[in-house]
């Protein structure tokens, strides 16, 4: 009897392949159906179990009547797990239909009419902050990349780093969405980007920070888009020079700050082109603030290996507290060590004959040959020389 009882539920519960799904619906669906498999389990084993006992009672005439009820019960849970499936049929069938409409606004492509040698573009969006007050020195790097091209899903991968109060901050999180914006994970608890109404690059971003069980928010209202530093569209980068308002502990302080947007319309050419992970190159880079508010920004990298796609160079950026701004293709940099301190000489000679020493003043990232530090020192030009800080980042 248990036998055709297993036969009579497997007849009703429907059998149907599925396309594939993304993964978190795929998770969905498996919950259910383990859900459902111990619905069935449950009934079979409680029908086996009642017609046990009632066979070693002897009861057999009251045994058949109630096998006959158990079995009605079981048809009955078996059509509505039937009704249950179906409906979930119908709801992942209009979410796939969702998704293929995200996918047919969103992808793109440098394929030319009759090219073959060409990329389907996976969409590629950013934003890096770097905060800089007394107390705090943070870098945020909040990045969304499509999973495959015109897929609509996107991988936000964020990365926190720097110090507040001297205390070292280190932090990764990553989650999936159906959506290119920002979205709440972890650590970062609000990401909101406020376009301005005219349609300028002056946007507006309000972030809530979770660093070592504490709250931190950067309200930054003064971006104006100085630098446009990459200019394709498979890779366009904007930098932009401002401040912040950063509350941490009920004090709110006022923050040097530089937002780098980032984005690309297929970043397997424009970002991780092809043969990115076997480039061997050298980059130095250094956002500075001295202490007339005056920004400046070395880039220097040196590729060893040969790259159609990534070359040697060297580039900076300039932006007086009065707003001025200046780009140059010249400068010189040289690290020294002495014992366990680090020291960098750079000359930006376009910049008033800016000249830089500076020390590490503290190691907030050491990996695979990455180096993220806090950097002190001096700089001398024709205005006299004053101080500055800001940020190293040498990368191997």
């Amino acid at each position: 009897m248990p036998y055709i009882l297993i036969i009579c539920v497997l007849l009703v519960l429907p059998w149907t392949t599925h396309a594939i799904l993304p993964p978190e619906l795929i998770v969905s669906v498996g919950s259910n159906l383990f859900s459902i498999l111990g619905i069935f389990v449950v009934a079979v084993v409680t029908t086996y179990s009642v017609s046990m006992m009632l066979v070693r009672q002897g009861y057999m005439v009251v045994r058949r009547h109630i096998l006959l009820v158990l079995l009605i019960i079981n048809l009955v849970a078996a059509s509505l797990v039937y009704m249950y499936i179906a409906k979930q049929e119908a709801y992942m069938s209009s979410l796939q239909s969702e998704l293929e409409s995200i996918k047919n606004a969103t992808t793109t492509s440098l394929c030319q009419d009759g090219e073959t040698n060409c990329v389907d573009g996976r969409e590629f969006y950013g934003e890096k902050y770097t905060i800089m007050s007394e107390q705090v020195l943070l870098e945020l790097d909040a990045n969304r990349i499509e999973t495959s091209s015109g897929s609509g899903i996107f991988n936000h991968y964020t990365f926190l780093h720097g110090s507040i109060d001297g205390v070292v901050v280190d932090d990764y999180a990553t989650i999936l969405a159906t959506t290119s914006k920002p979205v709440p994970h972890e650590f970062v608890q609000k990401h909101d980007i406020h376009t301005a109404v005219d349609g300028s690059p002056r946007n507006e971003y309000d972030l809530v920070l979770e660093v070592g069980g504490e709250i931190v928010t950067v309200s930054i209202s003064d971006i104006e888009g100085d630098f446009i530093t990459r200019d394709e569209l498979y890779y366009t980068r904007v930098h932009s020079v401002g401040s912040a308002l950063v509350t941490h502990r009920g004090a709110t302080s006022v923050a040097h700050v530089l937002v780098e947007k980032t984005y690309s319309s297929a970043a397997d050419l424009g970002i991780f082109f092809p043969g990115f992970e076997s480039t061997d190159a050298t980059t130095a880079q250094f956002m500075l603030w001295d202490s007339e508010k005056n920004f400046y920004l070395f880039d220097k990298t040196e590729v060893h290996t040969p790259s159609i796609y990534y070359g040697s160079h060297t580039w900076l950026l300039y932006k007086a507290a009065s707003g001025q701004l200046e780009k140059s293709f010249a400068g010189v940099y040289e690290m020294t060590t002495a014992g366990y301190e680090m020291q960098w000489k750079i000359a930006m000679p376009d910049f008033n004959q800016a000249n830089f020493t500076l020390t590490g003043s503290r190691v907030y990232k050491t990996q695979e040959g990455r180096l993220r530090a806090e950097v002190i020192g001096t700089i001398a030009d024709t205005s006299g020389e004053r101080s500055v800080r800001g940020v190293a980042y040498i990368v191997n």
